[in-house]
């Protein structure tokens, strides 16, 4: 089957590589699946691109090095490392942690980061039985950080945010609005980050 492209098609098409050449991205949540896609799209279809970082946490013993180069070696970049093998050389890892203040980073790797003009943020939890003060610090408090650290990156130009697909996971029909929560969100934060000072407080005795 083909497929035909008209002439403002082709043009819109074209736009996406243009904006992203020369730039450096910054990605969270790169290692899972959508993550691996986005990578793989922006390294495929932007050639120019300049730079991607990824935040890369160590995971059942493996060091976020290690983690990227594993992820450099999934079956989603086959097309890329047979055409176009030196695209993979721009994915760098930034060591981190969502769960963590600042998402684990240094003030030396934000400073690393400051040609960054894209972020794209995709680390989140879609564990329907974790505890809603766990849930709220890794998917809420986590892009309030990331959100912060932008602010501290002289070049940025676009933060998009990847939502977790199960929203109102509970209703029969999710409808295009928003939703009132349970409790206001500056109590469900504040709730999180004493859960988090009490459960330091009891490791430390």
């Amino acid at each position: 089957m083909t497929y035909k492209v008209d002439s403002k098609d082709a043009s819109d098409i074209a736009i996406i590589p243009q904006f992203y050449a020369g730039r450096e991205v910054f990605i969270t949540g790169a290692t899972g699946l959508i993550g691996k896609l986005l990578v793989e799209r922006l390294l495929s279809t932007c050639p120019d691109i300049r730079r991607l970082y990824l935040l890369v946490r160590m995971k059942r013993g493996e060091s976020p090095e290690t983690r990227l180069n594993n992820l450099r070696d999934c079956s989603v970049f086959e097309v890329l490392r047979k055409n176009n093998p030196d695209q993979l050389k721009k994915l760098s890892f930034i060591p981190g942690d969502i769960m963590k203040f600042d998402l684990g980073l240094t003030d030396k790797t934000i400073a690393d980061l400051h040609n960054v003009s894209v972020v794209f943020h995709l680390a989140a939890t879609v564990n329907m039985n974790m505890q809603l003060d766990v849930a709220v610090k890794i998917n809420t408090i986590a892009t309030i950080s990331l959100l912060d650290i932008c602010d501290r990156l002289p070049k940025m130009a676009g933060f998009i945010h990847v939502s977790t697909g199960y929203c109102a996971a509970e209703r029969t029909l999710v409808e295009e609005i928003v939703y009132p929560l349970p409790r206001p969100l500056e109590v469900m934060i504040e709730e999180s980050i004493n859960s988090e000072q009490m459960t330091q407080a009891e490791v430390k005795r």
